[in-house]
């Protein structure tokens, strides 16, 4: 049995339809970033390894085009993606360079007083410029995802 049967038998038909729908779009939005990135723009790593990351989370979109909308993504290696939901950085909206949350970090830590960017490998993204975020439309999700982290709301 191929997967897709398997979901169709554990999945009722109108839910199995509209996630099947969703997956859709976000295979096509990560198409998208892959034509508008090309790789991981932090760590230069092959788009075959990189994900659709939202800037503002798909759930946090209140109009329904921002969802899939190729300003509100980044194109980002699996391990970066990770650090980027897990607010370890994040990207000012004002110059899109990279910041490292360091207070973020040390809740991941064992020791709690010297933190290791390495061992998270954000050794090197920091102060990274992104200029394909440089524009207003990402800005403004950019700003949005900030001000939710700040506040502790995602």
């Amino acid at each position: 049995m191929g997967l897709t049967n398997f979901f169709k038998k554990l999945i009722p038909k109108k839910e199995y339809s509209c996630y099947s729908r969703c997956r859709s779009k976000q295979r096509k939005y990560r198409e998208e970033l892959i034509k508008k990135f090309k790789v991981c723009p932090l760590d230069n790593l092959h788009p075959s390894l990189c994900e659709a990351a939202h800037i503002l989370p798909h759930g946090m979109c209140k109009k329904s085009k921002n969802k899939y909308d190729v300003n509100n993504g980044i194109l980002l290696s699996c391990n970066m993606h990770k650090a980027f939901d897990r607010h370890l950085f994040t990207i000012d909206e004002n110059n899109c360079k990279v910041k490292i949350l360091e207070n973020n970090i040390l809740k991941f830590q064992d020791n709690k007083k010297k933190i290791n960017l390495k061992e998270f490998g954000l050794d090197k993204i920091e102060n990274k410029y992104i200029s394909l975020l440089d524009n207003e439309k990402s800005k403004k999700f950019l700003k949005k995802r900030n001000k939710l982290v700040k506040e502790g709301k995602i």
